[in-house]
């Protein structure tokens, strides 16, 4: 199973142009 810290990394970081499930910080 991937580590949590990626995730959060990938939250934290704003939306890549195109990206399906968007941003977790809007």
């Amino acid at each position: 199973m991937p580590k949590p810290s990626y995730h959060i990394l990938v939250c934290t970081n704003s939306r890549p142009p195109g990206h399906p499930r968007g941003s977790c910080s809007e």
